[in-house]
């Protein structure tokens, strides 16, 4: 990491591939020497360009979950690093209600895993990258029925 605060691209890649984050899990791996208001500032900045929205988590005090929009998901589709190793995209769509309501503690774990992970390895002086994890494939819940995102991540081969 450069110690800069890095791009939104990158920060756009993450919440494709969590679907829901903290901005301090978004600091964590995007922040760099930077403090974590300019990660909240940039956070602040794709809401207002409507490319992320954020959900008030409960019993968390005023602390914020980011997710993309719809036009976020469509921004997103095309970049190369939100596809999945089955070669589907990491978003095909925003998150639902439901999906925000029901799915937040999976979605927030993986999130606090790819952290560990992140954290870990940079603490042992290995290069580690916040997008260096891959997400697991999606696989659907049935015929016919809607994908399942695994919390689990594979390691990044190069």
């Amino acid at each position: 990491m450069t110690g800069d605060l890095e791009t939104d691209h990158a920060v756009l890649v993450t919440l494709a591939r969590f679907t829901l984050a903290t901005a301090e899990q978004l600091h964590q791996l995007h922040g760099g020497q930077a403090g974590l208001k300019q990660t909240q500032k940039r956070l602040s900045r794709l809401h207002t360009e409507g490319l992320a929205h954020f959900v008030t988590l409960p019993q968390a005090g005023r602390a914020k979950a980011w997710y993309l929009t719809a036009a976020g998901a469509s921004a997103t589709a095309a970049f190369p690093e939100t596809r999945r190793p089955n070669g589907t995209g990491a978003n095909a769509a925003a998150a639902t209600e439901d999906a925000l309501r029901y799915g937040r503690s999976h979605f927030l774990n993986l999130g606090r895993i790819h952290c560990a992970f992140v954290a870990d390895a940079r603490a042992r002086g290995e290069s580690c990258g916040p997008l260096d994890l891959t997400p697991a494939p999606e696989h659907r819940a049935g015929p016919g029925g809607p994908l399942y995102r695994p919390a689990a991540e594979c390691p990044r081969t190069r």
